[in-house]
Order: C-alpha cells, then sequence, then structure tokens
C-alpha cells in the first residue's frame, strides 16, 4: 500500500521557507515606506515654497516674520505652521508630514550663512520634539538627496539637526534672509 502525503521534516522546511521569505518582505516593506515618506516630505517642501514664490509674486513684498502664533502639532517651538500664514490661501491643501504633524514657517529675521545655526533664513521647517526624531532623521539623507544632491546635514538648502534625543528639525531654506 502507497502513503500519500508530506513527513513531518518536509512540512517543517515548508513552513521554514515560507517564515524567511515572510520576514524579507516585512523588511523590504519598511524600507520602500521609508523612502516614500521621505518622497512625500521632499515633494510637500517644494509645493509649499512653490506657495510662497507665488505669494511673493503677487503680492510684491518680502517674507513675511513669522508670527506670535505657534503650531499646534509642535508645541516645543514658537513658529507658526504654515497654514497660519498668508501662503495658506495660495496653497489649498494643509500640508502635513506623514505622522500627520503640520509643516512650520521659520523666519525670525536670522541671517544665513554657511556656518552656525542650521536654521538661519527663511525656511519651511518640519520639526520633533525631544525624543521623536528617530523617524525624521532617517529620512532627512533621502529628503537632502531629492532636492539638494546629498550634500549633508549641515551644508546646502535641506539641513537637519542629527541628534534625535533633543528639539530638533529639518529645514528646506526658500530664502536668504531680507531686510525688513
Amino acid at each position: 500500500m502507497k502513503n500519500y502525503g508530506f513527513t513531518l521534516i518536509e512540512l517543517l522546511v515548508v513552513i521554514g521557507i515560507i517564515s524567511l521569505l515572510a520576514s524579507m518582505s516585512v523588511v523590504g516593506y519598511g524600507r520602500i515606506r521609508g523612502k516614500a515618506n521621505a518622497s512625500k516630505v521632499a515633494t510637500d517642501f517644494q509645493q509649499i515654497k512653490l506657495g510662497w514664490e507665488l505669494w511673493k509674486n503677487s503680492s510684491n513684498a518680502i517674507y513675511p516674520r513669522e508670527g506670535a502664533s505657534t503650531n499646534p502639532d509642535i508645541t516645543c517651538f514658537t513658529e507658526p505652521s504654515i497654514e497660519q500664514t498668508v501662503v495658506q490661501s495660495f496653497l489649498g491643501d494643509v500640508y502635513r508630514d506623514p505622522w500627520g504633524v503640520r509643516y512650520s514657517y521659520d523666519n525670525d529675521g536670522d541671517t544665513f550663512s554657511g556656518a552656525g545655526a542650521i536654521d538661519r533664513g527663511v525656511n519651511i521647517a518640519l520639526h520633533w520634539c525631544a525624543g521623536n526624531g528617530s523617524r525624521y532623521i532617517d529620512m532627512a539623507t533621502f529628503i537632502d538627496q531629492t532636492i539638494d544632491g546629498g550634500d549633508g546635514a549641515s551644508a546646502g538648502k535641506v539641513r537637519w539637526n542629527t541628534n534625535a534625543g533633543a528639539n530638533g528639525g529639518i529645514y528646506y531654506l526658500i530664502a536668504v534672509n531680507e531686510a525688513s
């Protein structure tokens, strides 16, 4: 009499192979999702910058200083969210990062230079409060590569803090500060 079926060892080998393939796909999915999040932020930065350029061309004014309001999603900073600025009427949408945090507007009158603070000038900022920076820092290099050619955390138009444990942000310089 012939037995049809699988032995216990054959079943264990098949289950092991399926488990290995499943774990590899989960790791790959995480990388793809991280790059998708970074692409969204890079696109948002560029769309918000375009909104500011439209506002500037139509109003023939200099970039305004940041107002007294604070981004309600990031209470550890004093910059307003983009939607609390004059540019919102040129954007239509309220832009948020992949985790639902609104972008901030940073223009407190400091002057941009190659050295010193990374947030000098007129910036679109994606801020985080102490301890929440690792997910942002992980995608910052890809955003920098997309927008700025990958010149690093402290050079070019895209700059970011590298300490996830401290208050920080990814800053997209849209203009060297103008006298007001």
